[in-house]
């Protein structure tokens, strides 16, 4: 049986403890009658006993005579333990060793949290309504709390994960069910090598992520093609890889999170997406639709950064779109664009309807029809300068000459007579243009089109524009 250390042990006074601390017993069985004594002597009124594999307390209340009178602690029945009363430790320390028969426990109790100790558990876990775990860590980063395996939850409740490291080869939570659950996950860290953190094809419940890090090889994070689950997700980096792409079919949002995958919207999705990062194609089916606001979709040398069905709908706004794919945007869908920006000069699809709102910047080429719906819209072209397209002169004796390095030779130049300024005459109004230099405008007499009308200095705008 193991003792206690003296009193008179020198270590002590450096605060060194035995094993087990004065007055704890521990042995693989309960305390009997004739449990009075150890090596050291008789035990004390108030030892405590520990049964190891039971997991039951004793306290030592009467000794006399050669009998024992050892008293069972009762166990908590209110749930009023300091932090939980389903505590998993590896090492034996807590109730439980393995978070599962935690798991089962605060399920038959109708539900509580569960708290994890620093290891690495192995386990492919059921999962219970109004169950969370949590790992007793200030933060996943750590990797202090890792769960390994693939878990099923229930098809309705509410489940959530805190502070854990969740790694899975091709899935951490897998279902083929139609379930309702609501899954909260925060501050977590996930590693799918290939496949999805969330692998819930059918899936109609809420899923909320908030500070969770998905830093798998190939892990495309949500798989919820045929289903269609609300999405909460916010400060978060989600999805990785090139051939698991997330795959969204209900409606919600993500803020201020970024996303390395592909991302695919199914049948009837809705999503919104502010203060985002994208780094590789969105493409939308069916009838789905999404609003990109103060985003940033980087592709850089990839494929198009958005890809619309003949059906969907897209709304970008206040958004920089950076990458070199031809067109930027394709499909045959409907795209709402406004106060966006092309670093590098993309395109978009001939085949869109393409409704523009508000500024576009940088881009060389905009393709589909113009619309400018709205009341008291208008189109606003930058003018003046030696390199613009559009602005206004003013003729000296029928004639004056505009520098422009931009024009070339094949360019049209629209004129229009602003004011005479009290020409005695009018010409008829002509142009020539030399290219990369200047361009010149004539007013030219009816009788004579080679021949300047001298009495004309009228004010004249021109509008240049160039056949592709």
């Amino acid at each position: 049986m193991p003792s206690t250390l003296p009193n008179s042990n020198p270590l002590s006074y450096y605060g060194v403890q035995a094993e087990n601390p004065p007055n704890v017993i521990r042995e693989a069985r309960a305390p009997m009658g004739t449990d009075t004594r150890g090596p050291n002597g008789p035990f004390p009124i108030g030892t405590i006993w520990v049964d190891v594999v039971a997991r039951n307390f004793y306290g030592l209340a009467n000794s006399s005579a050669g009998n024992a009178e050892w008293t069972q602690f009762a166990a908590s029945t209110t749930g009023d333990a300091p932090i939980s009363k389903y505590i998993v430790d590896q090492g034996g320390e807590a109730d439980y060793v393995t978070i599962q028969a935690a798991l089962d426990a605060a399920n038959a109790d109708g539900g509580g949290t569960v708290y994890v100790r620093p290891a690495t558990y192995t386990e492919n876990l059921t999962l219970y309504d109004q169950v969370t775990i949590v790992g007793a860590t200030s933060s996943a980063e750590a990797s202090q709390v890792q769960i390994v395996g693939t878990h099923t939850p229930p098809t309705s409740g509410v489940i959530g994960f805190s502070t854990l490291e969740l790694t899975g080869t091709a899935a951490i939570i897998s279902s083929a069910a139609a379930g309702s659950t609501e899954i909260h996950m925060f501050d977590c860290v996930c590693n799918v090598s290939n496949g999805y953190t969330l692998d819930l094809d059918n899936w109609t419940g809420l899923i909320d992520c908030f500070n969770v890090d998905a830093r798998g090889a190939d892990d495309g994070f949500f798989n919820n093609s045929s289903g269609s689950s609300t999405i909460n997700f916010i400060s978060s980096q989600l999805g990785d890889g090139f051939t698991q792409p997330m795959r969204l079919g209900g409606t919600g949002f993500a803020i201020s999170c970024r996303f390395e995958g592909l991302i695919e919207l199914i049948g009837t999705a809705n999503i919104e997406f502010q203060f985002c990062v994208t780094r590789q194609t969105i493409e939308l089916f069916s009838t789905s639709t999404i609003q990109l606001i103060q985003c940033h979709c980087s592709t850089g040398f990839f494929a198009t950064t958005l890809v619309l069905n003949a059906t969907s709908i897209a709304s970008v706004i206040h958004t920089v779109l950076d990458g070199f794919g031809t067109p930027v945007i394709s499909g045959t869908g409907t795209l709402f664009i406004g106060n966006v920006s092309f670093p590098n000069g993309d395109t978009l699809d001939a085949a869109l309807t393409i409704n523009y709102e508000g500024s576009l910047s940088g881009a060389t080429q905009l393709y589909g029809n113009l619309s400018l719906p709205e009341p008291a819209t208008q189109l606003q072209i930058e003018g003046g300068a030696a390199t613009d397209f559009v602005g206004q002169v003013t003729l000296v004796a029928g004639t004056a000459t505009v520098a422009n390095t931009n024009i070339a030779a094949t360019d049209r130049i629209l004129l229009q007579r602003q004011t005479p300024n009290g020409s005695s005459s009018i010409g008829l109004l002509r142009y020539g243009i030399n290219a990369g230099v200047d361009f010149t405008v004539r007013a030219v007499l009816a009788s004579s089109p080679n021949v300047n009308d001298s009495n004309d200095v009228s004010t004249i705008n021109y509008f240049i524009f160039r056949e592709l």
